[in-house]
Order: C-alpha cells, then structure tokens, then sequence
C-alpha cells in the first residue's frame, strides 16, 4: 500500500492475485535482497531496494523480530485505547471527511483505508472492508497496533517511522 503520513490505503487481503507464469521481477528482486539481508546478515549493495525499506528491515530485525515468524494483530488495552482516542479525537475528526472521501473514490478497488496515530495505533478505518476476512478485519479495528515494532515492515509503520510517504 501506499502510504502518507497516518492515513493509508491498504488492499484487502482477499485481493485476488493476478495468474502469472512467473513473479514480477520487482517480487524476485525484493525476495532476493529481503534474503540476502535477513537469512545470510550480507550488507545490501545501494539500490537494492529502497533506503526506507532496507532501514524497516534493520529497524524490525534490531527490535528482535524474525522474518519467518506469523505476524499477530495485537490491540492495545482497553483503558490505553479510552486514552489514544481522547488524545487523538481532533485528528479523527479533522480526517473523516478525507477518509470517506477516499473510500468513495477506491470503493470498486478492493482497497479500503486505515488512519493510525502517530504510534501506529488504529483509530479509525473506511472503506470496503471484507470483515469475513480475519486479516482484514484485524487490521481495521480500532486499537490494532500497526506499527513496526508491533507487526513489522508494512507501508504504515514504515511511513511512520521514516517521517515520509513510502511505497511497498
């Protein structure tokens, strides 16, 4: 998904995934650095992937997550949630309009989209969410903590992290 500051559109995990005989080079390419990097500790040559991508992936690794381990959606307590949502009503009020907005415009994409605080924390979600899909529906509730430290390299975490849009 893409990502800019805390609002991201992210794709619903039931996508259907395009039949190709072969993964796009772009897919192989990451694999490769992703392995390089994560299975073999080797240093990534400049450009491999982008800088914010290689910086998650120390970043996640530092932190003592392991790239083959299942990720988990894990919400945040329920008086830290009373608190997060008190502390950020202003942002959520100020970005619900934006939030519908682009929920209309991607409604036929299969895309729906997520705002976090700045911690990464869910605090609201629009959009065409397949709440039969246990991922998706994770991901959209209110108090799911996103970011990298929780789940990983993902476009919000990242974007958080690195203070800038990203793409993964």
């Amino acid at each position: 998904g893409i990502s800019f500051g805390s609002v991201s559109a992210i794709v619903n995990a039931t996508a259907p995934i395009p039949q190709a005989s072969a993964p796009s080079p772009r897919l192989v390419h990451i694999a490769q650095a992703r392995h390089a990097l994560m299975q073999d500790g080797k240093a990534l040559a400049p450009g491999w992937v982008a800088p914010w991508v290689e910086r998650s992936w120390q970043r996640c690794l530092a932190q003592g997550l392991q790239p083959d381990t299942q990720v988990v959606f894990k919400q945040i307590s329920a008086p830290l949630l009373r608190h997060t949502l008190e502390e950020n009503h202003s942002l959520i009020q100020a970005a619900q309009p934006i939030l519908h907005s682009l929920a209309r415009a991607i409604v036929n994409t299969r895309y729906f989209a997520i705002l976090t605080n700045a911690s990464g924390v869910v605090v609201d979600a629009c959009g065409a969410i397949d709440h039969a899909d246990r991922r998706a529906h994770l991901i959209t509730q209110v108090g799911t903590d996103l970011s990298e430290r929780s789940i990983g390299t993902t476009a919000i975490g990242t974007a958080l992290a690195e203070l800038q849009p990203v793409w993964l």
